[in-house]
């Protein structure tokens, strides 16, 4: 049987391409991707996912293809054994100047495209990268508060503000910034912040002037964010005078206030 060939512009590139596949719209795999990059909104996504599902509907898989996929290295782990063969194998496995030559100017040739814009110069693609990576990251280190922040966790509860809700493990991510609780009845979150790690490792003293430059630069992102953000410190014994909280703007006689801060029992009172 002989396949009809259609002539199809590259929705990407723009170049004219030939192709037995009349649904096929980009010249190359590179460009579906930057395409698919391009027109990363909600629309177009539910398009693209109603197409694919429709596709799917009714299809009959055969038992050999299931059979297939079961011997799948994905359904079966590998064996310490097989593991040890493969990191044997490709122990002292050294790439070929062709292979490099070959990789580099697939790699030039793609940069070369009209409109070729790498993902992590998209800033909206590098911020959902970044995020992603450091949830990741997280979640991976971190499953449950630490002492400090169960006790930091017990405080504030028991300050009558409604509930904060630990998300120190990466659950959320803010301006890429992991804050350590947040309130959400009053848009707040919360930094524990540890001496050494937060004062120490800056090499500053453990005083209440360092105090105020570093709560200063770290509320900044979340600021930015228009939360308003309230400090615990791992050396405070609960007196809430010493617990600062910084918010994005306050209204007062004089109109609003940018970055305005206060202590924790002045804001009690005016809550």
């Amino acid at each position: 049987m002989i396949k009809n060939t259609y002539n199809k512009l590259c929705l990407f590139c723009k170049k004219s391409f030939k192709t037995t596949n009349k649904a096929k719209k980009c010249c190359s795999r590179s460009c579906t991707m930057y395409y698919i990059h391009e027109q990363r909104d909600p629309e177009f996504q539910k398009i693209i996912n109603k197409k694919s599902s429709d596709k799917q509907k009714g299809r009959k898989v055969s038992p050999d293809i299931v059979e297939k996929s079961k011997k799948n290295r994905k359904y079966n782990k590998l064996t310490k054994e097989h593991k040890q063969k493969i990191s044997d194998s490709l122990k002292g496995h050294a790439v070929s100047d062709e292979t490099r030559q070959k990789i580099s100017s697939s790699f030039k040739k793609m940069i070369s495209k009209p409109g070729y814009i790498h993902p992590l110069k998209n800033k909206k693609i590098k911020k959902e990268v970044i995020e992603k990576q450091l949830k990741s990251r997280l979640k991976s280190l971190i499953n449950k508060p630490n002492k400090f922040e169960s006790r930091t966790s017990e405080f504030l509860n028991s300050l009558n503000l409604g509930k904060f809700e630990y998300v120190g493990d990466g659950s959320l991510i803010i301006n890429g910034k992991s804050p350590d609780f947040i309130n959400k009845e009053l848009n707040m979150i919360v930094l524990a912040n540890g001496t050494y790690f937060h004062l120490g490792i800056h090499g500053l003293e453990v005083n209440n002037e360092n105090k105020r430059i570093r709560e200063n630069i770290e509320s900044e992102k979340f600021l930015e964010a228009n939360f308003n953000v309230l400090f615990v410190w791992e050396d405070n014994k609960g007196n809430i005078e010493d617990i600062h909280i910084y918010f994005p703007r306050v209204f007062s006689a004089q109109g609003f206030i940018q970055n305005y801060s206060s202590t924790l029992d002045k804001f009690t009172v005016y809550c």
